[in-house]
């Protein structure tokens, strides 16, 4: 927390934001902090501050195990889907 930013301009409100965030974290979560984070990053993407592009992305994580997950239509092979289709159509 005693880190101060080159040209930071208001240290004192640098410290603020940095302070409030910590007790998000600390009283709620880090999913409501990030939840709060995103909302401030999609804030100043509307005003016109440059954001990274990578600056919001989170890793997916899948909760789900794959014993629980149904089977997806996409893992069958295209030619079981012809055979299905048509089975006992004369061509």
């Amino acid at each position: 927390m005693s880190e101060r930013l080159p040209n930071d301009v208001d240290p004192i409100e640098t410290r603020d934001w940095l302070q409030a965030l910590e007790s998000v974290i600390r009283e709620e979560g880090v999913e409501r902090a990030q939840y709060l984070i995103d909302q401030v990053l999609d804030a100043a993407r509307k005003g016109g501050v440059s954001v990274a592009a990578g600056a919001s992305a989170q890793d997916y994580i899948n909760t789900i195990s794959v014993d629980d997950e149904p089977e997806y239509p996409g893992t069958r092979h295209w030619s079981d889907v012809f055979v299905q289709q048509f089975a006992g159509m004369r061509l």
